[in-house]
């Protein structure tokens, strides 16, 4: 049973496509790329990809921080680039006829473009003016994140928190950074949109800072109460699925007029298996499970896990769905220095 698996890496510019066979426990790094150098972010490498065809004969989009790239999977090599200045760490896409939609995290909108790169329009998940001043040399800070949450129709001002920032959060921008032009900047985000998926007439974005997801074609919350950060987030099998950081595996139920908030199916992977990690990376198949996790290798955007987890890996497990048992697992840590897993893609 073989996959493909996109990755970055904490210490490099790199995106990388690794080759996986689950049965064998085996990997081949495909393609090992360094995007043209104003393009270039460390630490970040390949997120979110989507065939645009069938699996494995058909041409691979895959996101780059600040750029899609379309990949040629018979020479494995960059074939063109699509990029706009307002692209900021990009997430993840999906594809939908003539339209490819983008999750364009650092701005906190879902871009959509016709399939030639003809941009037509986005759909915002923060005000206007936070987006614009996100975009200006000087940040914004996490009070105006907070603030966002708390306006509504109320006699007074919300009250802004009094935590400070730290100026050392790797995964965000320090002040020399700000020099750098928007699209290579690491800037602070309020809703960290980071998967997208369709079902009829649903268009479903997973976010991640509230915990939830939402149906952007009539802004509905759809799910909410997440058990902790999600990615993912799609439907295979007759049910949505979904990861979160701190290691459930979660399924929803999908009626006639979409996806719904009732919960099939909730596994505690860190507890079952005795391998935990930053859990991001799922392929649902009639059979199997196949779920990655990534070793914890810098200060976190958030609290990833509220408990124990002992010593985090990066690594993908192949689970057997009839009775939960542990088929296979591929350690992926010397696919690079400090290798990151982001999405699992289907093989021929």
């Amino acid at each position: 049973m073989k996959i493909l698996v996109t990755l970055g890496d904490f210490s490099r510019e790199y995106g990388q496509l690794v080759f996986v066979d689950l049965l064998q426990e085996t990997w081949e790094v495909v393609l090992d790329y360094l995007p043209p150098s104003h393009l270039q972010v460390y630490g970040k490498g390949f997120t979110g990809a989507a065939w645009t065809g069938k699996p494995g004969t058909s041409d691979l989009l895959v996101c780059g921080y600040a750029a899609v790239f379309r990949v040629n999977p018979n020479l494995w090599c960059v074939t063109d680039i699509l990029h706009r200045p307002d692209m900021n760490d990009l997430h993840h896409l999906a594809i939908a006829g003539e339209h490819l939609y983008i999750v364009n995290t650092g701005l906190d909108r879902i871009d959509c473009y016709l399939m030639d790169g003809c941009y037509l329009g986005g759909y915002d998940l923060i005000p206007a003016w936070l987006g614009r001043k996100r975009q200006e040399t000087s940040p914004h800070s996490q009070e105006d994140c907070l603030a966002i949450q708390q306006l509504g129709w109320k006699y007074a001002l919300p009250k802004h928190p009094d935590a400070p920032v730290s100026s050392t959060d790797a995964y965000y921008q320090t002040p020399v950074e700000t020099q750098l032009p928007f699209h290579r900047r690491r800037v602070r985000d309020c809703i960290h949109p980071n998967h997208l998926s369709f079902f009829g007439q649903q268009l479903l974005v997973t976010r991640f800072r509230d915990r939830c997801v939402q149906d952007l074609r009539n802004w509905r919350i759809v799910i909410d109460d997440l058990p902790g950060y999600p990615h993912d987030g799609f439907i295979q099998e007759g049910c949505f699925w979904l990861t979160t950081t701190n290691g459930y595996l979660l399924a929803y139920a999908v009626e006639a007029t979409g996806v719904t908030n009732k919960r099939l199916m909730q596994i505690e992977l860190f507890d079952r298996f005795g391998h935990s990690g930053w859990c991001r990376g799922l392929l649902v198949t009639a059979d199997y499970f196949i779920v990655a996790f990534t070793r914890i290798n810098e200060r976190k955007i958030v609290r990833w896990c509220d408990r124990a987890t002992g010593p985090t890996e990066t690594a993908i497990l192949l689970i057997r769905r009839q009775d939960l048992s542990l088929c296979a697992k591929v350690n992926l840590q010397g696919v690079s220095p400090q290798p990151k897993i982001f999405t699992l893609l289907p093989w021929l």
